[in-house]
C-alpha cells in the first residue's frame, strides 16, 4: 500500500504544457515525472542515460531541463560535472 502523497499529471496540466512545451520536451517531462512520481526529493539522473533511454540527443535533454526549470516545472540541482583540458594551443 502507498501511503506517500504523489503528483498524479492531469489532463488539465497536460493540456497546458502542449501549449508550452514542444513534443519532445514533453515526454523528456513524463519521463522525469515518472522516475520520480513523489516529486518529494532531488532524483540524479544522466542526461545521457535519459537521451538513449528516448531516443534524443544529450544536448535537447539539457536544454529542456533548462526550459523546465525556467517554466518553474522542475528544480535543478547540479552536482557534478566532466572536463579536461583542451590541448590546442590558444591564440
Amino acid at each position: 500500500m502507498i501511503t506517500q502523497k504523489f503528483y498524479p499529471i492531469t489532463i488539465t496540466e497536460l493540456t497546458s504544457l502542449s501549449g508550452k512545451l514542444t513534443e519532445t520536451e514533453i515526454v523528456i517531462y513524463l519521463y522525469l515525472m515518472a522516475a520520480n512520481p513523489f516529486g518529494d526529493r532531488f532524483q540524479e539522473l544522466d542526461t545521457s542515460v535519459i537521451a538513449e533511454n528516448l531516443d534524443v540527443t544529450r544536448r535537447t535533454v539539457q536544454r529542456t531541463l533548462k526550459k523546465l526549470e525556467s517554466l518553474g516545472l522542475i528544480e535543478l540541482e547540479i552536482k557534478s560535472f566532466s572536463y579536461r583540458k583542451n590541448t590546442e594551443e590558444l591564440d
